[in-house]
């Protein structure tokens, strides 16, 4: 054979007709689409995230609740966890790296009374209606699957660990991790950040366990004015493959920080970034500040 023949072979093993395929495309279409029924979704709580989530968290979800220091996000996800576990009757796992199961338990409880957690520990500041409340979030509680874990992990190994025990024994349906940060051996090292995003997307699609994970940007100081403050997807690349690995990557931003108006105070903007099932968007947070509630601001349209 030819050198000139051999060359045509090659060029056509390299060619492929669209018809020897697209029977293929369509068997791989229809496993998504069934796959996309039988996923198991759960509401974070918030209308209008859940709409922009399509119903909400589903099982293979990696989401990214990020924020500057002291914006919020662990009182956030604190809201996310009341919502889904004692609203929701949901099997929730929060592993704490910074704050203790007791400190986090008592603003749980603030959230879901709507008490003034400033109160808590000074005599006779709370009334008989409040503490009828609280009476009532404790039961709830009770009556809950929430598991609060916070020992410090010496290794992501432990905490993979951790997370399937979660799972296999304590029925988890939804685990909160705060934070990123506290994780790694070395903070400043961002191929273990990226370990850590690869080897904790691939538990999720293992044991179908969806995971919010929370992650502290650097505060507004280091930014040259304030309009810079507001987050920005870029701002994760210190985080190595994180922003591949998640399916929704959303900030927590107020901008009252940097404008010290009062009347923003309340206002928060829980922004989506990226959205693999949407678009990027806002949703808009009311916040009391005393009980460390947020709610819903409900988008009106004509």
């Amino acid at each position: 054979m030819s050198e000139s023949a051999d060359f045509k072979n090659v060029l056509n093993d390299n060619f492929t007709s669209a018809s020897g395929i697209a029977y293929t495309a369509f068997r791989d279409i229809e496993g998504d689409v069934a796959a996309q029924k039988n996923a198991k979704c759960i509401p974070t709580g918030f209308i209008e995230m859940d709409k922009e989530l399509e119903g909400g968290i589903y099982d293979t979800d990696l989401i990214v609740l990020a924020g500057r220091p002291y914006i919020g996000i662990t009182t956030l996800a604190l809201n996310i966890l009341n919502n889904v576990a004692c609203v929701g009757k949901k099997t929730v796992v929060y592993f704490s790296f910074g704050d203790d199961k007791g400190r986090l338990m008592k603003k749980l409880l603030g959230i879901m009374a709507e008490v003034d957690i400033g109160h808590f520990g000074e005599k006779n500041n709370l009334g008989e209606w409040e503490w009828k409340c609280l009476v009532d979030a404790v039961e709830a509680v009770q009556k809950s699957k929430i598991y609060f874990f916070d020992i410090p992990v010496s290794n992501l190994t432990d905490l993979i660990k951790n997370i399937k025990f979660a799972k296999e024994n304590l029925g988890a349906e939804l685990v909160i991790i705060d934070n990123l940060n506290l994780i790694p051996q070395n903070p400043k090292n961002r191929q273990e950040y990226s370990f850590i995003a690869d080897k904790l997307k691939d538990t999720i699609l293992d044991l179908r366990l969806p995971v919010i994970l929370l992650a502290q940007l650097k505060i507004a100081r280091f930014f040259d004015d304030r309009d810079n403050a507001y987050p920005q997807i870029k701002e994760l690349s210190r985080f190595g493959s994180l922003v591949e690995k998640s399916n929704v990557i959303t900030f927590l931003y107020n901008r009252s920080y940097y404008t010290y108006l009062e009347e923003e105070a309340n206002t928060y903007e829980w922004i989506i970034a990226r959205n693999k099932r949407g678009v990027a968007k806002t949703i808009n947070l009311f916040y009391k500040h005393k009980t460390c509630k947020f709610k819903s601001i409900p988008r009106y349209t004509e």
